[in-house]
């Protein structure tokens, strides 16, 4: 029994080294390479000042034109402005962050694949080699927080504990990015084909209730 817990142990200090250097090699992309904020990210950054001063979501005071797309990452910022952070700064560290958690969320969902670790750390090592990932992650932009998103619900729903909260979260997903709608959607069709091939249940007891709830829900809230 202690043998086994040692190996296990082992394993674990074992995959935190590798995740480790995955991030290792991440961060010397993002130094080596000139990473700017891009000028469309700068829309989502005015919007937010306006909101945080008190002017609502405009571009400019008094001239309601709804010009962006992400209101998830949009919101973010107005919180960044609220808390007189430097926003540009923030959203580019934010989303190398993003990116960061993008990678650990693949390497378990590989992992639930049961690809073996060496595999596993190949497949994010080139990842953090590929710098348009990260150019696009650290642009200023919702890009890694939607890379983020998109990986957290396929992970859940691999899983099969799929939440209310998860229900919300596809709608973040949504509002991050509105052509990712269709992920938390195929979510529900992959959990309904998978429960009723493996259980044998009909088509409305394979539903997975609370999440489709938490979508249906937080999506209608956000329409209002």
């Amino acid at each position: 029994m202690r043998f086994r817990v040692a190996i296990n142990r082992s394993q674990t200090h074992g995959g935190i080294l590798l995740i480790g250097a995955i991030f290792l090699v991440a961060a010397v992309n993002f130094v080596l390479h000139q990473h700017v904020v891009v000028d469309d990210a700068y829309i989502s950054f005015r919007y937010s000042w306006h909101l945080a001063h008190g002017y609502g979501l405009v571009f400019n005071p008094g001239q309601r034109v709804e010009g962006f797309t992400n209101m998830t990452w949009t919101l973010m910022m107005t919180l960044v402005n609220v808390l007189r952070l430097s926003v540009p700064y923030v959203a580019v560290y934010l989303g190398l962050a993003c990116g960061f958690g993008t990678e650990v969320i693949a390497w378990f969902i590989m992992k639930e694949f049961k690809v073996k670790r060496l595999y596993r750390f190949i497949a994010l090592l080139a990842l953090s080699a590929f710098s348009p990932f990260w150019l696009a992650a650290t642009s200023g932009l919702e890009t890694g927080l939607a890379a983020l998103l998109f990986t957290l619900i396929l992970y859940r729903s691999i899983k099969g504990k799929l939440t209310i909260v998860d229900g919300v979260v596809g709608t973040a997903i949504f509002a991050t990015r509105p052509e990712l709608l269709m992920l938390p959607v195929l979510v529900i069709v992959i959990v309904v084909v998978d429960t009723m091939r493996s259980e044998g249940r009909r088509l409305t007891k394979s539903l997975p209730a609370k999440y489709v709830a938490g979508l249906g829900l937080s999506l209608a809230a956000f329409e209002v």
